[in-house]
């Protein structure tokens, strides 16, 4: 007889996830995700040990199918024994289709038996698993909190102040907080301020963010609270969920056309966004009252922080900075014009100088020639206000009109004493000098015939006091603003520290904060009568002293506003070649034939010393 077949189901494909609702999921540990997953199956409903049980059933369906094969086979013999006329073929067959039922069934027994055990140890692994998984979370939360714990617990400080004073410049510290706040963070700027850099929640804090619900599944990682509540999580589409403000990157996305509404939404500061007036703002950040605009962005592109046009103020400050570079203040920078401080060997004596010669070589401008012939480092300095003359005037007043005798004129030397012999005012050059007196201004003056000297204030007025060695400032309009050449020295060669102090004094006089100035050094010369020898040669005092200037200058003024020019090595390069020459080049001095005596330039020095100096102030833009 037929025997009814019994079919075993087979396991179903995996099914997929249901999509989340992020916003409230969550809660549910992760075994209880698997459980619900494995629940998914047709006919399971306790996940793990439902498969134990499905592989059981398989077996069972294998045992009733081997018992009904023996039955049919034990059926067939009896009937086969019942049966006179059976041939012995016939017995034979039927002896061996019970044979094979037998068989058959011993096999799907053994088999039975297999699964049976396979279940067993299935069980066995799936409880094992189980029991992993819930140790590796408990490690994880341990490890976690003990990460968060030292986060927030390692050098914590009771208030700012103290924890600024324990730790070094650049270096973050902790305080502890209150209320929502478990913690600041801090970095040290100084011994007067720190800046805070984080804060950390207290548990107040998460307890109050959005419930999760423990029924929702798709999450790979939810931080929350102790209550269950939802502080943030990342769902399986990897989508980044926070307790407020639900997904981020889309809310983020959304508020790059400004938005306001979703960017609103995704601040969870103390600031808050909201849309201006109707019609006059895209962007408003206000204060936490909602009421202060910290910054705006009006429907016309203005950008207004405080009440104020940020991008036009920034405007308006390149004009402004604008006319400046187009109209610089004249003391940040000299202007163009020549101030010209020296003796003979800068003034001229003979030839047409040099200054003179440099007019076409460089742009317009004017010159300021302060250079008097025959005068010390002093006489220059003093006229040019560097130095200060020490005056005393009859009856040490200034009277209510006319001139007053200047009876003494004095200056400080570099030892400390006074040179009562010291006037800036000599036979060469003006015989006038006008400034200030006693906060009186005049004029100084030389006359031409005893060389006696008076001051005359410029404007009446009631008499002033004037008490012995009062100063007497020069005034220059603004030559002191100029481009300066200083070329001092050479009528008091034999007193370094004083010529030093006054080139220095000029060089400060300059009141621009950039500096432009070129120094001249001084040269030595000596004879000019051919076959004669020099006798102010490297080695002799004067040309000793010399060179120890040109170091001192070289060396002193390096900055990008100065430029010294070594005259006698300039000219030293261009001799003629003549025996007297070339002996006057060996002793370390300006050959002959480019001077007209001992110290003063021929023609053909002053166009060298003219087209050295245009070269730098053309290279220098001066």
């Amino acid at each position: 007889m037929a025997t009814a077949s019994t079919a075993i189901t087979e396991p179903p494909l995996i099914p997929d996830l249901p999509t989340p609702t992020p916003d409230r999921f969550g809660g549910a540990a992760f075994d209880g995700q698997m459980q619900a997953w494995l629940a998914s199956f047709p006919g399971w409903t306790s996940g793990a040990n439902e498969l134990a049980t499905w592989l059981r059933s398989t077996a069972e369906l294998a045992e009733a199918a081997a018992a009904a094969a023996s039955t049919s086979a034990g059926n067939a013999a009896t009937t086969a024994d019942g049966i006179g006329e059976a041939t012995s073929e016939a017995a034979a067959a039927v002896q061996t289709a019970k044979t094979d039922a037998v068989d058959a069934a011993a096999v799907a027994v053994a088999k039975a038996a297999i699964a049976t055990d396979k279940a067993a140890l299935a069980e066995g692994q799936a409880t094992t698993a189980t029991t992993q998984s819930a140790a590796a979370a408990a490690a994880k939360v341990a490890a976690e909190l003990a990460r968060d714990a030292a986060l927030i617990q390692g050098g914590v400080y009771v208030d700012e102040p103290t924890g600024r004073a324990a730790v070094a410049d650049g270096v973050a510290f902790k305080v502890q907080g209150s209320g929502d706040v478990a913690a600041y963070e801090y970095r040290r700027v100084n011994s007067a301020g720190s800046v805070l850099i984080a804060a950390y929640p207290s548990i107040g804090q998460l307890n109050s963010r959005t419930p999760i619900n423990a029924r929702r599944r798709g999450w790979v990682h939810v931080l929350r609270s102790a209550g269950g509540k939802l502080g943030l999580g990342i769902d399986r589409y990897g989508r980044v969920i926070l307790g407020v403000g639900g997904d981020i990157v889309a809310r983020i996305a959304a508020t790059e056309a400004f938005n306001e509404s979703n960017a609103a939404s995704i601040l969870a500061t103390k600031a808050v966004l909201k849309s201006g007036r109707r019609g006059s703002a895209v962007f408003r950040l206000l204060d936490s009252t909602g009421t202060k605009v910290a910054l705006l962005v009006s429907r016309t592109g203005k950008l207004i922080s405080m009440g104020r046009d940020v991008l036009g103020e920034i405007d308006a400050l390149d004009g402004r900075v604008d006319a400046i570079v187009a109209n610089p203040s004249k003391y940040l920078s000299p202007n163009k014009d020549l101030t010209l401080l020296g003796d003979s060997q800068l003034n001229g004596a003979g030839p047409t100088p040099w200054r003179t010669l440099i007019v076409p070589m460089i742009s317009a401008r004017n010159y300021r020639n302060l250079a008097v012939g025959g005068q010390t480092s002093t006489h220059i300095a003093g006229r040019f206000g560097a130095i200060a003359p020490l005056l005393t005037v009859a009856g040490n007043s200034i009277p209510a009109s006319g001139p007053v005798t200047v009876t003494a004129c004095r200056v400080l030397k570099t030892d400390g004493t006074l040179d009562n012999g010291f006037t800036p005012i000599t036979n060469q050059g003006s015989n006038t000098l006008y400034g200030s007196l006693a906060g009186v201004l005049g004029t100084w003056t030389r006359a031409a015939g005893d060389g006696s000297y008076t001051f005359t204030r410029a404007v009446d007025g009631t008499a002033v006091g004037c008490p012995e060695g009062t100063p007497f400032k020069p005034v220059w309009a603004d030559y002191d603003l100029n481009t300066l050449v200083i070329g001092l020295g050479r009528n008091n060669l034999g007193d370094l520290p004083t010529i030093k102090r006054d080139v220095e004094a000029c060089s400060a006089a300059q009141r621009s904060i950039e500096k432009r100035q070129i120094i001249l050094t001084v040269t030595n010369g000596g004879s000019i009568t051919p076959g004669v020898p020099t006798n102010e040669g490297v080695g002799t005092t004067t040309g000793n002293n010399v060179v120890a200037l040109e170091l001192w200058a070289e060396s002193r003024f390096t900055g990008p506003g100065f430029e010294v020019v070594n005259v006698r090595k300039l000219l030293m390069q261009h001799g003629d070649g003549s025996t007297d020459d070339n002996a006057d080049i060996a002793a370390g001095t300006v050959p002959r034939s480019l001077r007209i005596d001992a110290v003063h330039y021929s023609a053909a020095a002053h166009l060298l010393i003219a087209e050295h100096i245009a070269s730098i102030i053309n290279k220098k833009g001066w």
